[in-house]
C-alpha cells in the first residue's frame, strides 16, 4: 500500500513506456487530425467565438501540424494535438493521449491553496504524501514562494495558460488544481522530471526542496462506473477530475482508498455515529455524512461516478 501511495518516479515510467512498439503510424496521425479539422470546422458550434476571443485558429494549426506529423515522435505529435485542443479553452472538448499513459496521474506529494487579496496572492502547503518527503522542514501550513526559480505567482499564471478555463479566474483555479496533480488521459506528461519549490517555514526560514514528479494509477472504486454499463451511458461526469480526485485520495487517505475496493451492502454497515462522528456507508468514494448536531447534519457528494443509481 506504501508503494502505491508514493507511486514511481515518471521519468521511470516514460522511459520504460517509450521503449514500446510505436503507438501510431503516419497514416493513422494524419487519420487522427483529419478527424479533428473536420469536427471543429464544421460541427464546433463556438469556433467564430473562440477564434475572437483568443485571435487563435485551431483549423489552420492542425491544418499546418498536418504538413509535419508524420516527422515528429509519438510524444512530440500527441503534444502539439492536445496544445490545439487545450487552446479551446473548453473543458467539454478535450483531446485523449497515447495509451501507455491511461489511468495514470502525474503527482508532487503535496496540496497548495491559496489565500489573501487576488492583487497579492499567497500560497500555502495544504497537504502532504510524508511517504514521499523526506525533508522535515517541509510541513503543512508553510508558504511557497518559488517554483523552479520562478516567483509562485507568476508560475501559476504560467501554468494557468495551460488550462482549459474560459476565464483567467477560472484558468488560474483550474492551474492551482492540476499544479500538482495531472491526469495523463486529457494532457501530456509535465516537461521537467522534478520540480524545485522555494518555500519559507514557519519560523520565517527560507529553504528549497527538490521533489520528482511521480505517477499514480489510481484505479476505480468497486462501485464506480463499468465501460459499457447503463450507467455509462448516462453519466455526467469529468474523468480527467474523476481520476486526480482517486489519487489524491490514495495520495493522502491511503486507508479509504483501499476500502473502495470491496463492494459492501447496506446490511454490512453501521447505520449509527454519534455527533462529530462519519457515518459509514456502502459507498464511502462518492457519499460522505456526519452528525453536526441533533437535528443537523452535513452530506458530502465526492461523485457521481458509480454503477447504481438507485442504491445512490
Amino acid at each position: 500500500m506504501q508503494r502505491a501511495r508514493r507511486g514511481v518516479l515518471m521519468s521511470q515510467a516514460l522511459a520504460e513506456a517509450g521503449t514500446g512498439p510505436v503507438e501510431l503510424d503516419g497514416g493513422e496521425r494524419l487519420q487522427i487530425l483529419d478527424a479533428l479539422i473536420t469536427s471543429i470546422a464544421g460541427a464546433y458550434a463556438h469556433l467564430p467565438a473562440k477564434r475572437a476571443a483568443y485571435a487563435s485558429d485551431p483549423v489552420q494549426a492542425l491544418t499546418l501540424l498536418r504538413r509535419r506529423a508524420a516527422d515528429l515522435s509519438d510524444t512530440e505529435f500527441n503534444r502539439a494535438v492536445s496544445a490545439i485542443v487545450t487552446g479551446l479553452r473548453d473543458a467539454h472538448t478535450r483531446y485523449i493521449g497515447p495509451s501507455t499513459l491511461r489511468d495514470r496521474v502525474a503527482m508532487l506529494p503535496f496540496l497548495v491553496e491559496q489565500y489573501g487579496p487576488e492583487s497579492r496572492p499567497r500560497y500555502l502547503v495544504s497537504k502532504i504524501n510524508t511517504d514521499a518527503v523526506d525533508d522535515p522542514d517541509f510541513q503543512p501550513g508553510v508558504e511557497l514562494e518559488a517554483w523552479n526559480g520562478t516567483p509562485f505567482t507568476r508560475a501559476v499564471e504560467n501554468h494557468a495558460d495551460l488550462e482549459t478555463g474560459g476565464r483567467p479566474d477560472s484558468r488560474r483555479s483550474r492551474a492551482l488544481e492540476s499544479l500538482t496533480f495531472r491526469a495523463l488521459d486529457y494532457g501530456p506528461p509535465p516537461d521537467e522530471h522534478w520540480v524545485i519549490v522555494g518555500y519559507r517555514t514557519k519560523l520565517g526560514r527560507k529553504s528549497e526542496i527538490r521533489l520528482p514528479w511521480r505517477l499514480l494509477t489510481p484505479g476505480k472504486a468497486a462501485t464506480a462506473g463499468e465501460p459499457g454499463s447503463r450507467a455509462a451511458l448516462k453519466q455526467a461526469s469529468d474523468p480527467s477530475a474523476e481520476a486526480v480526485r482517486r489519487a489524491k485520495k490514495l495520495a493522502f487517505a491511503t486507508d479509504l482508498w483501499a476500502s473502495d475496493h470491496e463492494r459492501r451492502t447496506s446490511s454490512e454497515v453501521s447505520a449509527h455515529a454519534k455527533v462529530g462522528e462519519w457515518l459509514d456507508t456502502p459507498m464511502q468514494d462518492v457519499l460522505a455524512a456526519r452528525l453536526l448536531s441533533r437535528t443537523v447534519g452535513y452530506l458530502r457528494i465526492w461523485s457521481f461516478d458509480l454503477d447504481d443509481d438507485d442504491a445512490f
